[in-house]
């Protein structure tokens, strides 16, 4: 029996970061759709149900912990990966 992948949202605001997931999970059989704001993001998880949401920590306007908490408060079984590449130089 074929055990049926989630979809995934990618919410990245980098392209070849955003591009390099993609096709990396599409790869492994996932139906993957890719945003690159949080707006965007907020919008999609509206209309749309996700299993998994994968997000990037540092995003123009709203960033990723905002866009899933609020995805939490819509739908709580949702599973959410922070992804960053942000370092501070102290």
């Amino acid at each position: 029996m074929e055990v049926k992948k989630r979809k995934i949202l990618l919410v990245e605001d980098e392209t070849v970061v955003r591009e390099a997931l993609r096709d990396w999970l599409i790869e492994d059989g996932y139906v993957v759709e890719c945003v690159e704001s949080g707006e965007e993001a907020l919008k999609r998880i509206k209309k749309e149900e996700f299993g998994v949401i994968v997000l990037d920590l540092k995003l123009p306007g709203i960033d990723g912990l905002q866009v899933f908490e609020e995805a939490k408060e819509l739908e709580p079984e949702t599973k959410g990966i922070i992804i960053t590449a942000y370092f501070l130089y102290i």
